[in-house]
This record gives structure tokens, sequence and C-alpha cells, in this order.
């Protein structure tokens, strides 16, 4: 928010006490919440720290990953040019634009992927622009489909789109495949209709820490 002297501040919303809280929950042996309590009863507006605190604690759900859950990711070993291919000055030429870089996907990393309700996109293209993975791809009649193996799981495509659950974060071990969402739509509507309700049920399910974010 701005400030008086022109500068921009970070607004305190107890983000820290709700990460703080999340982690005792998690990890008591990194936190212990009795500690963290005594800890945020001697800062500034204890009572609201405290509060943030103690929900945090008392939302965050976990689970045990069971062994082989998850899908398979064949690892390729990037290929790196030698000395003698390189260009003067160890120059290694990018990838060019509109195209990705085969040994480099992300798709691993994310615990949530966004999933796309085709019927109610209207085509503004925000999605496209502001994935920092260059993971959507525009479809020949103009809608935007995901190539999951290069998506993050970054959450920024379902926040800056302007329809209400058109892009929807769901968790990542609902999926065993990277399967484009597009060509599950149209190759039958119906049915990715059916799956696209079910498969976002897992939202209400997901870990989560209030106040990060989704």
């Amino acid at each position: 928010e701005p400030s008086f002297s022109g500068l921009w501040v970070i607004k305190d919303d107890l983000t820290m006490e709700k990460v703080w809280g999340g982690l005792a929950r998690l990890r008591p042996d990194i936190i212990d919440l009795d500690h963290l309590l005594k800890y945020v009863s001697k800062k500034k507006d204890a009572d609201k720290r405290i509060s943030a605190v103690k929900e945090a604690y008392s939302s965050v759900e976990y689970r045990t990953v069971r062994k082989n859950e998850g899908i398979d990711f064949l690892y390729n070993p990037p290929s790196l040019p030698t000395w003698q291919e390189m260009l003067e000055g160890a120059v290694i030429p990018a990838v060019g634009r509109g195209k990705r870089n085969e040994q480099f996907k992300r798709g691993t990393t994310k615990f949530e992927r966004p999933t796309v309700d085709f019927d109610k996109c209207i085509k503004c293209k925000l999605c496209w622009i502001y994935c920092p993975d260059g993971a959507f791809d525009e479809t020949p009649d103009g809608y935007y489909d995901i190539a999951y193996d290069y998506c993050s799981g970054c959450g920024i495509c379902s926040e800056v789109c302007p329809v209400k659950d058109c892009i929807v974060m769901v968790d990542e071990s609902m999926f065993t495949d990277y399967r484009r969402p597009y060509e599950m739509w149209k190759e039958d509507k119906v049915k990715y209709k059916e799956w696209l309700k079910n498969v976002r049920q897992a939202r209400k399910e997901r870990v989560f820490i209030p106040g990060l974010g989704r």
C-alpha cells in the first residue's frame, strides 16, 4: 500500500503468523506451538497474531504420500554442446520465440495444476499473457490449452482469469498423466464436464495454509 513518503510498503496481513502456525502443525520439531504463541504475544496487536497462528495451526491438513503414488516422469539428462560446438564467447543459442526447451520441463515441481472450463472461457488471453512458464498454447478456435509438463503450478492463471471458476487449481495427486485439457474437451465435451466436476472436488481436500494464496 502507498505510504506518505511516496514509497510502497508491505501491508502486515499476518501472513507470517499464518505461515508459522502452519509450520508448527506440520513440523513441531522445527517450531513448537507453545513457544510460537509466547513469541507473538510480545508483538504489537498480539491478540490478532495469536488468533492467526491458532487458525492456521488448526486449519492445516496433511497426509502421508504413499510409495509409487503420482505420475511417472521420465528424466532425460540435458545434452549440452561441447566447447568446440559453442559459438564465439561460449554462447549457446537460445530457444526460438514461441518454442519450448525440451530439456527444461518444470511439470514435476507442482503440487497443484490448473483445470479449465472451456465453456466459460471468454478468450481474453490473460492466462497466456501472464503465465511465467509459457505453458499455454492458443488453439485454432481461440481457446488456450495447457502443456502440463511445462506448467509449474504457480496458480497465476487462475488469479488473473476474470471469469469465476473458469480456471481452478486442483490437487496434482488427482492426475495420472499430462494429457492436455483441450484435447479431452474436444473429444467428448459431456464427459469432460463430468470429469472436471469430479476432479475439482480435490480442491476441498488439498493441503493448504490460510493466507498463502488460492
